[in-house]
């Protein structure tokens, strides 16, 4: 089986890594043994490092911060240093089942695939994330997670998703690095940054391919970003960085106007249920003002 690395992003993870990581090193191995594991480490402590450290023999590159620095950057470090074109991306919370990865690397053989979105279930079986669809609602962009709205396969076969899903997906190192990556300077410190990535490549004419027999398994009580940050501040982050993307990728009038008239609605509904102006605008036409700031200072849109 072709060669191929195996990005890992950490964050204070020595319960998944206890849990996960050696399944995961044995999948991996059995797949090809001189496949490369990059760990991206945000930990900024020794307590990952000497959890994991144990079970990892060679071909195994541990790359440390010194604090947290993001999914997206994690990402983007680790792939960039693969050594290899074919890089899969796994969360620290998630468990590779036998025979994932020969079928994703079947469809690297066509040269307009840019990557492949996997299957991930719960342990119970149901299916949690697989290809992905995307409607408009009340002026915003809506990904659709259903499994009654994944797209049908397309004349040749294959179920064409709107984006890879960040936490289990492999893709085309140098188309990656073409695009620049995750869009760090606009969608800190997570969501809606790969979606965004899915977007820029489908501009390109590249396809992101959904491939249900390529399964990994995902389960709720070991969630990082449920385990280190608070429900409210999940929410404001997911919605803000789903009002970056809309304002970032959907520039005619029509979408802007739309998406303007939308965030003005969800204004005025946040203010009749919560009597809060400050809070209701900071959190809708705010967050325009705020996108504005950041493309600014980043230059996010010369991507």
């Amino acid at each position: 089986m072709e060669r191929f690395s195996v990005v890992i992003p950490l964050y204070q993870d020595e319960v998944n890594i206890r849990a996960f990581f050696e399944n995961n090193l044995i999948e991996i191995r059995k797949a090809n043994r001189d496949s490369r594991i990059l760990l991206v480490d945000d930990t900024g402590n020794e307590n990952a490092y000497t959890v994991i450290r144990p079970l990892v023999g060679g071909n195994v590159v541990w790359i440390r911060h010194d604090r947290n620095r993001g999914f997206g950057r994690s990402v983007n470090e680790g792939v960039t240093l693969a050594q290899t074109e074919i890089v899969f991306v796994f969360n620290s919370d998630i468990a590779v089942t036998a025979g994932t990865f020969e079928p994703v690397l079947d469809h690297f053989k066509a040269g307009d695939v840019f990557a492949v979105t996997l299957k991930s279930t719960f342990p119970d079986g149901r299916i949690r994330e697989g290809a992905k669809a995307m409607a408009w609602k009340s002026g915003l962009p809506e990904i659709k997670h259903s499994p009654k709205d994944f797209p049908k396969p397309s004349t040749d076969g294959r179920i064409v998703s709107f984006y890879p899903v960040g936490g289990h997906f492999a893709v085309r190192r140098s188309m990656f690095l073409e695009l620049g990556g995750y869009d760090i300077g606009l969608f800190d410190p997570f969501y809606w940054e790969d979606t965004d990535l899915g977007v820029r490549a489908m501009k390109r004419g590249w396809k992101t391919v959904y491939e249900p027999r390529a399964e990994v398994i995902h389960s709720h009580d070991h969630s990082t970003i449920k385990t280190h940050f608070q429900r409210e501040a999940i929410v404001e982050i997911r919605n803000r960085n789903r009002i970056f993307f809309a304002l970032k990728n959907y520039g005619s009038f029509y979408h802007q106007t739309a998406i303007r008239l939308g965030l003005g609605l969800r204004m005025v509904q946040n203010l009749l249920k919560t009597g809060n102006p400050a809070a209701s605008y900071r959190r809708t036409l705010g967050f325009v003002k705020q996108y504005k700031r950041i493309c600014h200072e980043n230059r996010s849109l010369d991507r």
